[in-house]
């Protein structure tokens, strides 16, 4: 018996509204394809699986423990910039 546990995120496309549009569900399906399409990679956040058969439909993705990149840099913005500066002087 082979056990695995994986820390996980899931994004369900109908959450973005209580009655997503049509480009929304597209967009959506777009993301999983794109996310298929890239593989893995250590440098982006891997696809797990998805449900596209049926509703809810969900992406289940790597759990991200910092947040996305753009607020990580945000939080640290000051970090960051005192990092960049020592290295560019």
């Amino acid at each position: 018996l082979l056990l695995v546990v994986l820390n996980i995120g899931i994004k369900l496309h109908h959450l973005c509204s209580d009655d997503p549009s049509e480009q929304q569900k597209e967009e959506f399906l777009q993301e999983i394809e794109q996310m298929k399409l890239l593989g893995a990679h250590q440098n982006i956040v891997s696809l797990v699986g998805c449900c596209t058969l049926q509703d809810p439909k969900f992406l289940v993705i790597e759990y991200v423990p910092f947040g996305d990149l753009l607020h990580w840099l945000r939080r640290r913005r000051r970090e960051v910039r005192n990092f960049s500066n020592e290295i560019f002087k």
